[in-house]
């Protein structure tokens, strides 16, 4: 790709010699050119396939806890003993997800019920 313009000048005007001056800076511009733009595109598909092996992780199987929700975390080593951590903190420290807790509409009547107020009639 970086020979092109060289290429048809010697079809085109045979008494420019191939390896002119003009045809090494033009050769040598395209195909940094050329070299950039290829490693742009092999970083974009690395972080494709990366962000792919993410997804398909994510909707995977998750081993939890029936009881306590805490999801069994091995940190992707399996010669490493699992660890049964929150679900909050297994998806934070992979993830990089943030949680808010809040209180539904069911637990806060069902846990604290003697905590809520009847709403004010202003």
């Amino acid at each position: 790709m970086a020979n092109l313009s060289a290429l048809v000048d010697l079809i085109i005007h045979p008494e420019i010699p191939y390896l002119h001056k003009e045809h090494l800076i033009v050769g040598g511009a395209t195909g940094l050119a050329s070299g950039f733009m290829i490693a742009l595109a092999l970083v974009y598909i690395h972080r494709y396939k990366a962000a792919r092996r993410r997804i398909r992780n994510l909707e995977s199987h998750l081993p939890i806890c029936a009881h306590c929700k805490k999801i069994r975390s091995t940190h992707n080593d399996e010669r490493e003993a699992a660890a049964w951590v929150p679900v909050d903190s297994y998806f934070t420290s992979r993830e990089g997800v943030l949680f808010t807790h809040g209180v539904c509409p069911e637990c806060e009547s069902a846990h604290y019920a003697d905590w809520v107020t009847a709403p004010s009639r202003d």
